[in-house]
């Protein structure tokens, strides 16, 4: 697999990140058993995750931590810009959800 693209089904993309996290895992030479230790995860939920299962967003963001591995979160930063909520009263205009046809005398 080259890389994660729209047409692949979520089966096929859960794949490749399992493929992904387990050449993580052996890059710094964990065992899923010391993964699982670290994690306190199950190595059922290791071993699930690189075999392309899902599995909660819990499980995998302990697993990125302790693989040294969550800037793979960094495009997710720019949408983190909260909005003023006084700000956004004054912006938000309110509109007449309808119009009555009054006659005037």
């Amino acid at each position: 697999m080259a890389s994660i693209d729209y047409f692949m089904s979520d089966k096929a993309i859960l794949e490749f990140l399992g493929v992904c996290i387990k050449n993580m895992r052996l890059n710094i030479q964990y065992s899923q058993r010391e993964l699982s230790e670290m994690t306190g995860l199950s190595r059922s939920t290791i071993s699930a995750v690189e075999n392309g299962k899902a599995v909660t967003t819990d499980a995998l963001l302990k697993i990125l931590r302790y693989l040294r591995q969550l800037e793979v979160l960094k495009p997710f930063e720019e949408y983190q810009e909260l909005i003023d909520p006084v700000l956004y009263m004054k912006c938000k205009k309110k509109f007449p959800k309808r119009i009555r046809n009054v006659k005037k005398i």
